[in-house]
């Protein structure tokens, strides 16, 4: 018996036997239900194609043994867009191919295209594709390569002297693009400087108002100032040093419990004693309190020889000793501290 060979809508070459003319089956590509023509019976492209609903999933296939898989399962080149065509991107458009559409296949990268598309392209277009435009037109400007007379080995190679020849560079004119970021740099560092400058001057500004209502100020130069950019807690006292041969040895000390008085002593939790910006020593508050009230309103001597023994190094250790026994042996020891305190601390 012999055989019906036959094309269905997706492509698919189908081969069955002629006992199966006329009946209905399923294509084992696309799996839709597909009438067998009659013997000698052409298939025309775009015949009714009709994809196998759910209630009929029991309609008879074609034999298995009746259908001639060893084809090349290749779309043809144009045919109208099926099930296994339909909804996917024309890369030329890119709109959506729709079932029934007239579709050019390419036979290298096998993607599918608007036939309309294909021809206004004039190729595939899939980057890189042999019937790509952009291929074609490289085949057609390909220069023959010369296969006979090869070079001689050592020869040289023609016009490889003037390709190698040495041009003298044309001057380039100096360019001052590279120097710009620079001078940013510059001017904005110099604007953090000076906004630093003015915020210190008017932070420490209350300070300075202090030290001078000062009465012992005179003669005497010292800066007053916050030991910490965030912090007003620590308050350095620094003494840069002294005018005139009016002032005396203990003047610093007056000036310095006087200024401590003025303080506000709950927001200080200590007043810093530095000597040309290194700090040296320091008070606690709860001892300047004690201090500076007994200076202003009772014995200022007992303060004066009270300050050395309060004193702490700025690693939290006593500067001066603590004495204890008669007071008139206390006293001189007190004293001897007190001139080595102002010689430690102005340096005279």
């Amino acid at each position: 018996m012999g055989k019906i060979v036959f094309t269905c809508e997706c492509g698919k070459s189908v081969s069955v036997d002629r006992k199966f003319a006329g009946r209905h089956g399923r294509c084992p590509r696309c799996n839709a239900v597909v009438q067998i023509p009659v013997d000698g019976a052409k298939v025309q492209q775009g015949a009714t194609h009709t994809p196998a609903p759910a209630a009929n999933r029991a309609t008879p296939p074609i034999a298995p043994q009746a259908i001639n898989t060893s084809a090349a399962e290749v779309l043809p080149t144009r045919m109208r867009a099926n099930r296994l065509i339909a909804g996917k991107l024309c890369s030329i458009c890119q709109t959506r191919t729709v079932a029934g559409d007239e579709v050019r296949n390419c036979e290298h990268c096998r993607s599918s295209f608007h036939a309309t598309c294909w021809q206004e392209a004039e190729g595939c277009g899939t980057y890189g594709c042999r019937n790509s435009p952009a291929a074609a037109k490289a085949d057609a400007n390909r220069e023959p390569r010369a296969h006979g007379n090869p070079r001689a080995p050592g020869a040289p190679i023609e016009g490889l002297a003037e390709a190698t020849r040495a041009v003298p560079l044309a001057p380039t004119r100096p360019s001052f693009r590279r120097s710009r970021p620079a001078w940013v740099v510059l001017i904005a560092a110099g604007i953090a400087v000076l906004g630093g400058i003015a915020f210190l001057a008017l932070r420490n500004g209350g300070l300075r108002a202090k030290l001078a209502d000062c009465s012992s100020r005179h003669g005497i130069e010292v800066r007053v100032y916050y030991d910490s950019y965030i912090s007003t807690s620590d308050v350095v006292f620094d003494l840069r040093g002294v005018e005139g041969t009016s002032v005396r040895r203990i003047d610093p000390v007056h000036l310095l419990f006087q200024f401590g008085q003025l303080l506000d002593k709950r927001a200080t939790r200590r007043l810093i004693l530095a000597r040309d910006g290194r700090k040296l020593m320091y008070l606690r508050s709860t001892d300047l309190t004690e201090l500076a009230n007994e200076y202003t309103h009772g014995n200022p001597v007992w303060s004066f020889n009270q300050l050395p023994e309060r004193l702490k190094t700025m690693s939290g250790d006593n500067a001066y000793p603590t004495w204890e026994g008669g007071w008139i042996g206390v006293l001189k020891e007190q004293s001897e501290d007190l001139n080595r305190f102002i010689s430690d601390w102005t340096g005279y």
